[in-house]
């Protein structure tokens, strides 16, 4: 073991990082409760904010308290954090399935680690001691995924306390509601932006602490493991910033990742599946190797079939990103400046490759997988193109909204615009006015649509409304008013980029059913929003390329065109 140790010196680190993952079945420490004990755990973990929450909600009045969110959303960490605060447990030591421990002001607290892991049978007699527990000046701690925790507690409270739980679950405000007459709270982790972790855990898994060993390795100069971490420690500051947009951008488009889902794709990150023992004298390895070729699913040019059984590369398989044809790619292509774009090293890796492979496609896929992590050109211009192309046009202009910047004329300009195209599939007409049409949702245009009222353009705004992640920087949600009543739709982002679609007369019929539904629901909740009750009949007909009004007034018993 010794000689083992001399040998590869940092062999126990990356052994750890390839747990993390489930690209091979070497995974166990994507286990909360194995990774808990691992050493490394205690010196990669992030400090959550919304731990602190918890330890402050924990030491109040006696309660039930529950953490509740889906498998991998790093519950179990949260209550390891809480308790290593508390000094009542100590790095390596493992969870109990249920204990009492007591918080630094003296508040006795019951921690049960896995709840909805129970049976059934032995998850409601757990319940029914916590409500007891509550008048003995206990608060009991649930950790619960939660379909169970729904099940149970419909079995111990009241029929009416169903309402109130799913309510707690959906706004996860945290705050203490009676249930029967027992005072419970609720923080739901699986509604919390994970996309905020990203950049405190690649800063723990990047320490200098870790990686030293490394640099006695007979290994170093040609391991694309210890590349890799330099690489990143260098140029962190924009490799954190496009992680996190990208985190950012499948949640919005549904697909959010847990906690344990980002940790295994930063770890393979790192290293790509490779051991130490595996690290071959091959300068191509370090290409084949890269970062940015793992955090996409690659092997060099090539994809990485195994790592496609993670989550997160499946994901960006699907979305391809490296396939989108960018602003850049004149220079990286047609004048092939890799030295103007990126470091030496890297240029000078690219380039020995492109030569090898005749500078092909597949190739150039990798240079823009490449760009994305190290474009050495960091001006808000470059910045601002890259995620426009990469991802979508609104996009850049979607993450200043939600962080509270405040809505443009151009944001304005644009929901109106597309208010007016899907009431009457045209924003040519009246300037003031956004006429709501009733007409057939069969994808047919009409050219003659009955006016059910309207909307004033000047009446339509964009109203953020804040969102608990129980972290200092806050979050937004994007909503439209119209005459001054808020329309309980989100406004997401890909209504935004499907906005920008139909502006530019990309109108598609086919699109995806959750954005369908939203934009179904925006439009009833505009129509609700007026009265039907109208002396007139107002018709709008398609004359050449513009709309123009026809009104009808009933007088004397009879219809009379104004």
């Amino acid at each position: 073991m010794s000689e083992m140790i001399s040998k590869f010196p940092n062999e126990s680190f990356v052994d750890y990082l390839n747990t993390l993952h489930n690209a091979s079945a070497n995974n166990q420490s994507a286990i909360a409760e194995l990774n808990i004990t691992n050493p490394f755990f205690a010196k990669t973990m992030v400090q959550r904010e919304v731990g602190e929450y918890i330890k402050k909600q924990l030491e109040g009045e006696p309660h039930i308290f529950v953490l509740t969110g889906h498998a991998g959303d790093g519950k179990t960490g949260l209550l390891y954090q809480t308790l290593r605060d508390w000094n009542v447990i100590k790095a390596r030591d493992g969870l109990k399935t249920e204990n009492i421990v007591e918080s630094p002001n003296g508040r006795k607290v019951n921690y049960v680690k896995d709840f909805s892991e129970l049976t059934a049978e032995d998850r409601r007699p757990i319940l029914e001691t916590a409500k007891a527990a509550c008048s003995q000046g206990i608060t009991t701690f649930l950790v619960a995924n939660t379909g169970p925790l729904i099940k149970t507690f419909d079995e111990c409270f009241s029929d009416s306390t169903s309402a109130l739980l799913l309510d707690a679950i959906d706004n996860n405000d945290g705050q203490t509601k009676l249930y029967d007459g027992i005072p419970v709270a609720v923080i739901n982790v699986a509604t919390i932006d994970n996309s905020t972790f990203v950049k405190p855990f690649l800063h723990n898994l990047l320490s200098e602490e870790l990686w030293s060993p490394c640099s006695t390795c007979g290994k170093r100069d040609y391991c694309p493991i210890y590349s890799n971490r330099r690489l990143m420690n260098q140029s962190s500051d924009r490799i954190d910033d496009f992680i996190t947009k990208h985190y950012i951008f499948q949640q919005e488009y549904g697909e959010k990742l847990t906690i344990r889902q980002i940790v295994g794709h930063l770890s393979f990150t790192l290293t790509g599946g490779l051991t130490c023992q595996g690290v071959s004298n091959s300068k191509s390895a370090l290409f084949k190797f890269l970062f940015s070729n793992n955090f996409f699913g690659y092997k060099g040019i090539h994809i990485n079939r195994e790592s496609l059984n993670m989550r997160a590369v499946a994901d960006i398989a699907r979305a391809a990103y490296d396939q989108k044809r960018l602003r850049a790619d004149e220079s990286l292509f047609i004048k092939r400046d890799l030295a103007g774009i990126f470091t030496k090293y890297i240029a000078e890796l690219l380039d020995r490759e492109g030569e090898r492979l005749h500078y092909n496609e597949d190739w150039q896929r990798a240079v823009r997988r490449a760009y994305m992590f190290l474009n050495i050109d960091t001006s808000e211009t470059s910045r601002k193109e890259m995620l426009q192309d990469v991802f979508s046009y609104w996009f850049p202009r979607y993450l200043q909204l939600r962080s509270g910047a405040p809505a443009s004329g151009a944001d304005k300009e644009l929901v109106q615009d597309a208010l007016q195209m899907i009431f009457t599939e045209s924003i040519s007409g009246t300037e003031k006015d956004i006429p709501i049409t009733m007409k057939r949702e069969n994808g047919v245009s009409q050219s003659v649509q009955l006016v059910y009222d309207s909307i004033v353009k000047k009446k339509v705004r964009i109203e953020p409304k804040a969102v608990s992640d129980y972290s200092k920087s806050k979050r937004y949600l994007i909503y439209i008013s119209v005459e001054g009543e808020r329309v309980n739709t989100q406004i997401s982002l890909p209504m935004f980029d499907y906005f920008e679609e139909i502006r530019r007369g990309a109108i598609a019929t086919n699109i995806d059913p959750m954005l369908s539904q939203g934009i179904d629901s925006l439009k009833a909740q505009i129509i609700s929003l007026f009265d039907a009750d109208r002396s007139e009949i107002e018709l709008l007909t398609l004359t050449g390329s513009r709309w123009e009004s026809i009104i009808a007034e009933y007088e004397a018993g009879d219809w009379r065109i104004v």
